[in-house]
């Protein structure tokens, strides 16, 4: 796994959240870098300093998703986006992922969240307080690590959902070439 790592830096920050929507939203519509595995936007509101990190399988990968960068870039005004400072390629050497999947007794977990507060700034009860109370009640709490993380990706937008098809697609692209060559 590599990842496409740009920096930019931008001295006017009150637009901000326009940049971040506007990218938010050619992401979630058109997809628009091909092969990435996720994205990330990175704002020091502060200084004006950001960072965007794509995530691809290979470093050809990258390559083939410049055009596409650049289009971006073109397209997305310089005192919008900021003066892009660098961009790097890295490989990835550790990815681990939080897939907040959990298995659960129900009819514990459901007395759990009955009993459940919303005494917090959002005034919202999460799920995550059934695992505070399984333990208060002496119940083993453990952590499972996903052997292949894109097998527990989570789709809660339209661009994790591009996301999670180019996982499913390069999956799908490596195990037929193994089944091919391994015949």
């Amino acid at each position: 796994m590599h990842a496409r790592v740009a920096a930019f830096e931008n001295r006017d920050t009150s637009r901000v959240d326009e940049l971040v929507q506007l990218v938010r939203d050619r992401q979630s519509t058109a997809g628009e870098i091909p092969d990435a595995l996720g994205m990330y936007m990175l704002i020091d509101r502060a200084t004006g300093k950001a960072a965007g990190i794509s995530i691809f399988e290979t470093e050809e990968a990258i390559r083939k998703a410049e055009p596409a960068f650049t289009r971006m870039g073109d397209e997305i005004p310089e005192e919008l986006r900021g003066k892009r400072l660098s961009v790097d390629t890295y490989e990835v050497a550790i990815h681990e992922v939080n897939a907040g999947l959990y298995v659960l007794p129900a009819p514990l977990a459901l007395e759990i969240l009955e009993q459940a507060t919303a005494d917090n700034d959002q005034g919202e009860i999460y799920l995550t307080d059934v695992i505070g109370g399984l333990r208060l009640r002496g119940k083993r709490v453990a952590a499972a690590k996903a052997l292949d993380p894109s097998l527990v990706v989570g789709v809660n937008s339209q661009a994790e959902l591009v996301q999670a098809e180019a996982l499913m697609a390069a999956r799908i692209r490596r195990e037929s070439q193994a089944a091919v060559r391994d015949r």
